[in-house]
């Protein structure tokens, strides 16, 4: 089974999360900047909402921990959404060998891991990855990510405060905006038959509009919730 788990988006720093608190704050998408991790030369807040969420990062310096090549995209002025994760559970490491195997140029399957203690310690988190390159015509990569067993469920009480308190569930599709959508459909088709099941994608024509992608929300029955931005993406029912 294949789902959206979460959105890497990059910031300008500390002004754009009190920005961005202050605009979800007028829509009731319950969010706490202060409450994310910092490592070595960056911070990273989140937005939950059930299990997915939005992964805000802010460089704070050159010398970083944060992945390579994402810094160097950071440094390099690129800005907004990076790239969109999938939690799959099947083995990411023979996802991987089906990745390759159809010529998508897949990185190599990773587990996160962070160093403290000038160095002298290092936590590996409970997940593997492995990244494709950005989609034709758009600034975003996409990601797939297998948790080690259990491991949602032991950290659900750290994913606070979420909006599925306000009735919102999580994310249940995406619409990419691609300044080339033909090669852009026919990427998401190369990478569906990779994964042998559909991809939840959909690619919409960019026409110069500043919008990356738009994530389509799950919601409690009944509920109603205002549209929102983060950064270049949107959230819209």
């Amino acid at each position: 089974m294949l789902e959206l788990d979460h959105l890497v988006v990059h910031l300008n720093g500390e002004e754009d999360l009190g920005s961005l608190k202050t605009q979800l704050d007028a829509t009731g998408v319950l969010f706490e900047p202060s409450w994310g991790k910092r490592a070595k030369g960056f911070k990273v807040a989140n937005i939950w909402s059930g299990f997915d969420y939005f992964e805000l990062v802010v460089i704070e310096s050159p010398d970083n921990l944060w992945q390579s090549e994402w810094a160097a995209r950071h440094a390099a002025g690129e800005r907004g959404a990076y790239c969109l994760f999938f939690r799959t559970d099947e083995d990411i490491a023979a996802l991987y060998e089906r990745f390759t195997a159809a010529g998508l140029g897949a990185k190599a399957p990773e587990r996160t891991s962070f160093k403290w203690l000038f160095g002298l310690l290092s936590k590996k988190l409970p997940w593997r990855f492995t990244l494709l390159p950005k989609m034709p015509g758009t600034g975003l990569e996409l990601g797939f990510i297998q948790y080690d067993a259990s491991a949602q469920a032991k950290t659900k009480r750290f994913m606070v405060p979420n909006t599925e308190e306000a009735g919102l569930l999580g994310y249940q599709e995406a619409e990419v905006f691609s300044s080339d959508i033909t090669a852009a459909q026919a990427y998401v088709i190369e990478v569906a038959e990779a994964l042998n099941q559909v991809l939840p994608i959909r690619v919409g024509e960019r026409a110069g509009q500043d919008l990356g992608l738009r994530l389509r929300p799950k919601l409690a029955a009944g509920k109603i919730f205002p549209r929102f931005r983060v950064a270049n993406a949107e959230v819209r029912a």
